[in-house]
């Protein structure tokens, strides 16, 4: 398989699987992972840990999104939507009163809804996680946001990664 899609994309810091996977899916391959595999996560030790993990997630999609534009969803643009409007709303608020109501609406849903499923998973773990869940979510969804942000603003500004074919190494040498 290797030979024929090739390794890992190294110009990647994160989401290097991801985009292995995808190539994988347009080969027409499907991946397995057995049920006996035995996967273990560390959580970060803080917020701020937390925050620059996604940060990093969210750029590894931009890269991702640049290299192979149909792998681009709207799972990958909502937390960068989600970001773009907590800066935008506010500003565009000082021209029209649409606009604030639109930012007090938009993110009183979405507290509300990051209280409800922090809520439900409180009421079936304990009550002592909620403060913690209220935190953690809008962190994963400001990190991979303003992840995906600064990366689309730094291949607007040609300082992104080269990402052409040219530059890809995940083939293996040839030998002549």
């Amino acid at each position: 398989m290797f030979e024929d899609i090739g390794y890992y994309d190294e110009r990647f810091d994160a989401c290097e699987d991801v985009e292995f996977n995808y190539r994988v899916h347009l080969s027409g391959r499907q991946s397995f992972t057995s049920l006996k595999l035995a996967v273990y996560y560390y959580p970060r030790e803080n917020l701020r840990r937390l925050f620059h993990q996604m940060k990093r997630y969210g750029i590894g999609r931009m890269r991702l999104a640049r290299k192979h534009p149909g792998s681009l969803s709207p799972g990958t643009l909502i937390p960068a939507l989600f970001t773009a409007g907590l800066i935008a709303l506010p500003l565009l608020s000082l021209a029209s009163r649409w606009f604030a109501y639109a930012f007090l609406l938009f993110y009183g849903l979405y507290f509300l809804m990051i209280f409800l499923s922090s809520a439900t998973i409180a009421g079936r773990h304990g009550l002592h996680f909620l403060p913690k869940l209220l935190r953690i979510y809008p962190m994963i969804h400001l990190g991979l946001g303003w992840g995906f942000l600064s990366e689309l603003v730094r291949t607007l500004l040609g300082q992104g990664p080269d990402l052409s074919p040219a530059g890809d190494q995940t083939r293996a040498p040839t030998t002549s």
